[in-house]
C-alpha cells in the first residue's frame, strides 16, 4: 500500500472513530429533548396552545419525527406571530398547521373555516394542509355540521374529494345515513352513483338512524335492490334482509351475500348455525364467514355433511393438556369453534 492510500485509510478509521463516539451521545440527547418537548419543559420556554410555543423569543410548533416530538423553528418572533386555534398559527408569510407549514398558503388572506377542519386564501380551499383540488374559495361552504361534506358553486365534495356529477345546487344529505345522498339526478354512496336509483323513488330499506349498517335500499319505481352502491339481481317482492350487520339477504330463490348471490344454497331450505350466525347451511353446503383481503367473504366448507351440521352448546371438550367449555358445531365427524371458525383436530366430547 502506498503513502497516499495509508493516509486515506488512517483519516477513514479516524472518522469511523469519531462516529462511533458521538452517535450514542446523539442518540440520547434526541430522545432526552424529544421527552422534553414532549413534556413541555423546556427552559425558558411558554407554551401558547397544544401546537405551538415560544423558545428564545422565536415561535416553535411540535413536530413528529422518528417517533419522538421535536421542535421547529418558525423563524418568527413572538409579536409577528399569529395564533389562529390551538394548532393553526401564521406570521406574514406562511400558514403553520399540524406540525407543517401550509405550502403555498397565502398568509394576509388566509382564515379558517369550521373551526379548523377546513380553510381557504384567496387562492385555494385546504383540508388540513393539503388543498381541496377544484374548490373554489370564494363560494366554498360545508353542509352544517356534516363537515365530510362541502360545495362550491361548481362541485360537491366528501372529504376533500370531488363527487363526480353532482350537482352543488340541488345537492342534500340522506337524514337517516349520511353515507348516502343525491341532487336532482342522482343517488350517492359515499363519493359514487348509485346506478339505476331515481332520487325521486329512492329510499333506505328499514332505516335505523341509531343503526351503522343502513346498507339495503331501493327504488320504488324501477324495483331495483341495492347493496350500498351495487345492485342486487334479487327479486323485488320477496326480498328481505337476513342479518343485517353480516350483509346477507334473500329472495324467493336465492341467497345473497353483500350484493354477489351465494352459488346453490337454498334460500327456503338456508339457516344459521351459532349464536353470532358464523355458519350457514342448507341441506347440501355448508359455508363459513371468512376474512379475507379485508373484507367478510362466505367460504364453502366441503367434506362435511351439512344435513347434521348443528351446534353443541356450552360442550365440555378435551384438548390435549386441557379441557375447556365452548360453543362448537359440527356433524358427528368433523368438529368447528363457532366464533373462530376453527377446526377441531385432536380433541374428544366430554358431555
Amino acid at each position: 500500500m502506498d503513502k497516499k492510500s495509508k493516509k486515506i485509510l488512517v483519516i477513514v478509521l479516524i472518522i469511523f472513530g469519531i462516529l462511533a463516539v458521538i452517535s450514542p451521545i446523539l442518540l440520547v440527547g434526541s430522545f432526552i429533548f424529544g421527552q422534553i418537548v414532549k413534556n413541555s419543559i423546556i427552559v425558558d420556554s411558554v407554551k401558547i396552545n397544544g401546537c405551538f410555543l415560544i423558545h428564545n423569543d422565536n415561535v416553535h410548533y411540535y413536530k413528529r419525527a422518528s417517533g419522538m416530538d421535536v421542535l421547529v423553528n418558525t423563524k418568527t418572533r413572538v409579536e409577528d406571530f399569529t395564533v389562529l386555534n390551538n394548532c393553526y398559527g401564521k406570521n406574514n408569510k406562511y400558514v403553520f398547521a399540524e406540525g407543517r407549514r401550509i405550502n403555498g398558503a397565502d398568509s394576509a388572506t388566509f382564515e379558517l373555516l369550521d373551526g379548523g377542519s377546513y380553510s381557504r386564501d384567496k387562492q385555494y380551499v385546504y383540508r388540513g394542509v393539503y388543498r381541496v383540488k377544484d374548490a373554489d374559495p370564494a363560494t366554498f361552504r360545508i353542509f352544517g355540521s356534516l363537515s365530510h361534506y362541502t360545495a362550491d358553486k361548481n362541485f360537491v365534495f366528501k372529504l376533500g374529494k370531488k363527487i363526480e356529477g353532482a350537482d352543488p345546487a340541488t345537492f342534500t344529505v340522506n337524514s337517516i345515513d349520511d353515507s348516502y345522498s343525491m341532487d336532482k339526478n342522482y343517488v350517492f354512496y359515499n363519493d359514487e352513483i348509485i346506478e339505476g336509483a331515481n332520487p325521486n323513488y329512492w329510499q333506505l330499506i328499514n332505516p335505523d338512524p341509531d343503526d351503522n349498517f343502513n346498507t339495503y335500499s331501493k327504488d320504488i319505481n324501477s324495483k331495483k335492490i341495492f347493496h350500498n352502491k351495487d345492485t342486487i339481481d334479487a327479486d323485488y317482492d320477496s326480498f328481505e334482509i337476513l342479518v343485517t350487520w353480516n350483509d346477507l339477504s334473500k329472495d324467493k330463490n336465492h341467497v345473497f351475500y353483500n350484493s354477489d348471490l351465494v352459488q346453490g344454497l337454498e334460500s327456503d331450505k338456508m339457516e344459521f348455525v351459532c349464536e353470532d350466525n358464523d355458519f350457514i347451511k342448507d341441506d347440501n353446503q355448508l359455508f363459513v364467514k371468512d376474512y379475507i383481503q379485508n373484507q367478510y367473504k362466505l367460504v364453502e366448507i366441503e367434506n362435511v355433511d351439512a344435513m347434521n351440521f348443528r351446534v353443541y352448546n356450552n360442550t365440555e371438550i378435551s384438548v390435549p393438556g386441557s379441557s375447556r367449555f365452548a360453543e362448537i358445531a359440527g356433524d358427528g365427524k368433523n368438529f368447528f369453534y363457532c366464533n373462530t371458525a376453527f377446526k377441531l383436530k385432536e380433541f374428544e366430547l366430554l358431555n
